[in-house]
Parts: C-alpha cells; sequence; structure tokens
C-alpha cells in the first residue's frame, strides 16, 4: 500500500515529499497529528481529495495555502494549476508577493458552493490531475501531455475516437464535448506523446503521391470520426461526396483542393471558434440535492451610535426566507418532532478574501413546518466601505434538500457631516421592542422591525418602509426639522400597451402614490417608518422612493427599491 501510494505521489508530481506516507484504514486514511508541515499537510490534502472527502480536503489544502510556502511547495503548486490559468493569471500569480493568498482567492472564486467548508471544484481537479497523471502520462514537469491538459480542463470526454498509427499515418485521437456546446479537440501523437492540434490533417505522416489515395486518406480521417459532432459529419459527407464524383465531374486535383479548403474553413476555422469561446475550465459539478428556492435581501446602514468601536465600518443587514412548504415535511420528521436545517453564510472582498463566516443550525419544529409559510432570519456584519460577494447555502439533511444564493452588495460609506440616507427596508412589523422580542433578534433603535425580504406584495396588505437618516443639520435652538416623501411610482408602459391601458374601461385604481410629512427632532441621526396603503393601486410593477429633505440646510437625498404588487 505504501509503495502504490507513492507511485501515486510521484504521477501528482509530488515525488520530493515522499519522505511522510500515511496508512490507511478501510476507505480512508489516518493522518498522523503530528504532520503539520505545509508539506505534509498537502499529502494529506490531495489524498483526501481523492477519497472524495470534499471538506476536509479543503480545510487541509487552505491551511497549506496560509502557511509560509517553500520555493519548491510554490513551484508544486502552481504546477498543479497552471493549466486553469488563462496568461493574465499566470502573470498576476507571478507578480504577487504572496503566493499562497493568491491560489487562496483563486480557489474561493471558483468554489462552487462558497458559503461552505468544501471546495467541490478543487477536489475535482486533484481527482481529474490523478487520472491525467496516470492516463495521459507524460515526462514534462506537469506529468501528463495536451490529453491531460484537455482533461484537466474539462473532465472526460462524451465522446472519444482513437486510431493507431497507420502506414500513412501517425496515432490520432479526437474527443467530442456535447455538453460544452459540441466542441471536439484533436490530438496527433509524436513519439508516444499527444500534442493537441488544430489541423487533424498533421496526422497523416506521408501524402500518398497518387492523389486520389491522398484524397481517399483525408475522407477516411473525417468519416471516421462523424460520429462525434456535426462538423465532423459536415467534413466528412462533403470529402465523401468529393470522392465519389471526382472522376465524372471534377479532376482529382481541383477534389482535392476544394476537400483542403473545406477542412480549413468549415471545420478549423469554426472549431477554433468554439474552442476559444470556452472559459478556462469548467466545472461538472452539480448540486444533487433537491432545490430550495431561498429569497435574499439586504439593506444597508451606518453603524448606530451603540456601535462606534465599530469604526468606520457600514451595517449590512442581510434577510433571508426559507420556504417551509417545500420542505418534505413527512421524510424530514420522520424520526422525532424536531430537525435542525444547516446553514452556511460567507462574505468575500471582490479580490475573494473571506472577511466573514457564518455556520449555525436552524431548528424547526413540526409546527412551525406546517403553519408558516417561511421561515425568517437576518445576520448583521459590520464592513468597511467596498464592493463584497455574498453566500447563502442552507441544507436539510433529512431530505436532501438544498438552496444555494449568491449577491454582489456594493458597501457605502455614510458620511456624518452632512445629509445621508440608509437603504429603504420592506418590513411587516415595526413597533418599540420589547424584552420577549430579543429571543428573535430584529431588534434596532429600540424597535422590533420584522424583515420583509420579498419584493412582491399584496396590494391589500400594508407594508411597513424603514430607513434611517443621518448628518441632519440643528438650527440655533438645536433643532433639526426635516420633510419625508413617499412616492410609488407605476412603470410606465409604452407603446400598444400605453394605448391600451389609456382605453382602459376600469381604470378606477390609481398607478402612483405620494405622501409627504415633515418631522422635528433633536438629533442629527433619526430612525424613520411608516407603513404604505397600497390598496388604492392597481397590481403591476413599481419603483418605491423616498426623498428626505433637510429643511435647515436645504440639502436632499432619496433612496429606491422596485416592487411588485399583486392581488
Amino acid at each position: 500500500m505504501q509503495l502504490g501510494f507513492g507511485r501515486l505521489l510521484c504521477i501528482l508530481g509530488l515525488a520530493g515529499l515522499l519522505n511522510w506516507v500515511p496508512t490507511l484504514t478501510g476507505a480512508r486514511a489516518v493522518f498522523p497529528q503530528e504532520s503539520a508541515s505545509p508539506a505534509s499537510l498537502l499529502r494529506e490534502a490531495i489524498q483526501l481529495a481523492l477519497q472524495n472527502d470534499a471538506e476536509q480536503a479543503t480545510r487541509r489544502y487552505y491551511q497549506v495555502l496560509e502557511s509560509p510556502l517553500s520555493d519548491s511547495l510554490e513551484t508544486v503548486l502552481f504546477t498543479d494549476i497552471k493549466d486553469l490559468l488563462i496568461p493574465s493569471e499566470i502573470a498576476s500569480y507571478k507578480s504577487a508577493s504572496n503566493k499562497g493568498q493568491w491560489l487562496l482567492r483563486f480557489w474561493h472564486r471558483v468554489d462552487p458552493t462558497p458559503a461552505t467548508q468544501a471546495n467541490e471544484r478543487l477536489v475535482e481537479h486533484y481527482q481529474r490531475l490523478q487520472v491525467a497523471r496516470t492516463r495521459y502520462r507524460s515526462p514534462q514537469p506537469r506529468g501528463y501531455d495536451d490529453r491531460g491538459m484537455i482533461y484537466v480542463r474539462y473532465g472526460e470526454p462524451d465522446n472519444v475516437y482513437t486510431s493507431p498509427m497507420g502506414r500513412n499515418t501517425r496515432g490520432n485521437e479526437s474527443w467530442g464535448y456535447h455538453r460544452l456546446g459540441d466542441v471536439s479537440f484533436d490530438f496527433v501523437e509524436y513519439g508516444a506523446l499527444y500534442r493537441l492540434e488544430s489541423d487533424l490533417r498533421r496526422a497523416i505522416e506521408s501524402v500518398p503521391q497518387n492523389l486520389r489515395d491522398a484524397l481517399d486518406l483525408l475522407a477516411e480521417l473525417f468519416l471516421a470520426r462523424q460520429s462525434l459532432n456535426i462538423r465532423y459529419q459536415v467534413i466528412a459527407n462533403k470529402l465523401d461526396q468529393l470522392r465519389r464524383f471526382r472522376s465524372k465531374d471534377i479532376p482529382v486535383q481541383a477534389a482535392l483542393a476544394e476537400a483542403n479548403r473545406a477542412i480549413l474553413y468549415d471545420y478549423m476555422v469554426r472549431n477554433e471558434e468554439r474552442q476559444q469561446a470556452l472559459p478556462r475550465h469548467t466545472t461538472d459539478f452539480t448540486v444533487r440535492e433537491d432545490r430550495l428556492n431561498l429569497i435574499l435581501s439586504f439593506a444597508l446602514f451606518a453603524a448606530g451610535e451603540s456601535e462606534k468601536e465599530k469604526g468606520d465600518k457600514s451595517r449590512l443587514e442581510l434577510y433571508y426566507a426559507i420556504p417551509l412548504q417545500q420542505l418534505h415535511a413527512a421524510e424530514m420528521f420522520a424520526g422525532g418532532s424536531r430537525r435542525d436545517l444547516e446553514m452556511y453564510f460567507s462574505v468575500f472582498t471582490r479580490n475573494y478574501k473571506r472577511v466573514a463566516q457564518v455556520e449555525k443550525a436552524i431548528a424547526l419544529d413540526l409546527a412551525a413546518v406546517l403553519s408558516q409559510k417561511d421561515y425568517l432570519g437576518q445576520l448583521t456584519f459590520f464592513l468597511q466601505p467596498d464592493t463584497y460577494r455574498v453566500a447563502l447555502d442552507i441544507q436539510s439533511p433529512q431530505t436532501h434538500q438544498r438552496g444555494l444564493i449568491q449577491m454582489q452588495v456594493a458597501v457605502p460609506a455614510f458620511p456624518q457631516d452632512r445629509l445621508s440616507m440608509s437603504d429603504v427596508e420592506l418590513a411587516s412589523i415595526v413597533r418599540p421592542a420589547s424584552p420577549e422580542d430579543r429571543e428573535q433578534g430584529f431588534i434596532k433603535n429600540g424597535l422590533y422591525v420584522r424583515p420583509y425580504p420579498y419584493r412582491v406584495l399584496v396590494r391589500q396588505q400594508p407594508i411597513f418602509v424603514y430607513f434611517e437618516i443621518y448628518g441632519l443639520f440643528l438650527n440655533e435652538s438645536g433643532t433639526a426639522r426635516y420633510r419625508v416623501t413617499y412616492e410609488v411610482e407605476q412603470k410606465r408602459p409604452s407603446g400598444v400597451l400605453a394605448l391600451l391601458s389609456a382605453l382602459n374601461p376600469f381604470g378606477g385604481q390609481k398607478s402612483s402614490l405620494s405622501l409627504s410629512y415633515e418631522y422635528t427632532t433633536g438629533n442629527r441621526h433619526v430612525p424613520q417608518y411608516t407603513s404604505l396603503d397600497y390598496s388604492g393601486l392597481q397590481p403591476g410593477e413599481y419603483t418605491l422612493v423616498v426623498r428626505v429633505r433637510d429643511l435647515v440646510s436645504g440639502m436632499e437625498g432619496q433612496k429606491g427599491l422596485k416592487i411588485k404588487l399583486i392581488e
């Protein structure tokens, strides 16, 4: 077993790290607890990846990248991923002062489930490397030939055609990827190594002197591959037609010239266009669990008076809704009346550095699942002004259901020396908070604000609008005066829809709403909320705009969001 794993490490480009070998118990490796060097952690990570233990493999691998790396280990890690990188990424890596952090950001960026500890794309990559370095082995530093390069990038081909060396041809191979848009790759053997070629004619080692034989040889190359994809088939049909009619209507030399033009323009050019349109690499990872349709929205605020220690950071509030009616309740609660959902949440910078992470269990009971439509939750983070990517992942182990959602959030600064506003938050309830409310959360500025994370509103259901105003000016008597205007304006139809709307005999309902209020306060920063009644508006898409005018300084600000009203 040790010999087999040692040979595997050689294949994986880690021959210099063979001073440690794990022992195996069943299907899982048992690693010495004292093994803490980056080299030994990398060996553990690779072995765990080959065992498909994505979470533990990722943990070990990230530990490696967060450790000081020797030059030799940097070379190993870079060689392992070089074929996934475009030229600008290679240049960026080479100029990076901290190679481990660069690699860590790369793997965060391609992670299909970034909220969790498991990076399935990382694990898939090392599993592909193992195949490439065994099946397509090469003495090159990367450990595989060009077939291995394509395998590492795109995985197992959907169809393969292989031809051994013939009297006039080198060994050659063609791969078809229907799942990638019917693209194909051709390889030609040169001294036991296969090289990627854009021109399949390079498989012809010696061109027959007889023009008819040369045309036959070209035709056979493509006829043998016509089941791989439509472009091989088109060229095969054209060459076969030229071959069958060459003696009747077309001179052999002209037929051969026409065949080469068809190969160049109808196959090579078009196939190369498809290849260049591909991303540098793809994943075959798919979520196996049934889908949960999560809702995720957010609002941005300045740090409150009680949060001064947060400095110049802003407050990001994320509101999520879990559709309880989609859960398979009978299956979920078959063994008891209480079950947990697993929630994972992460926040990344624009450079894919993780700056916040939450993992927790959400306790559910059968009564709540049967009686409630959704489970509502809120997460709060204090972040420097910048652009972030947030990822939410909620799973039900019992029912094998899962919801994943990602979005980008631009976090602004909130200046305190002039008028500014938070985002507008929709809420189903806003009232003074009671001690019992603290168990549920949703408390800010002494108010219980239950978020309404949706953008679809029932007309007959009043919904609160909550926001915060910062930087009001005080007059000589120490009083701030300001006006708040709420406007709900329907998206105006155009063309024929506008004409039909004007002729609508049932147009008793309004298409806009405008309310205005004036307030006085002794504070420069105030929370503000009101309940809006949409029942008089007709169904449709609207823009809700909240405008604030400081009546002391004359400054103005506004925030808005899109909503849809339904019956």
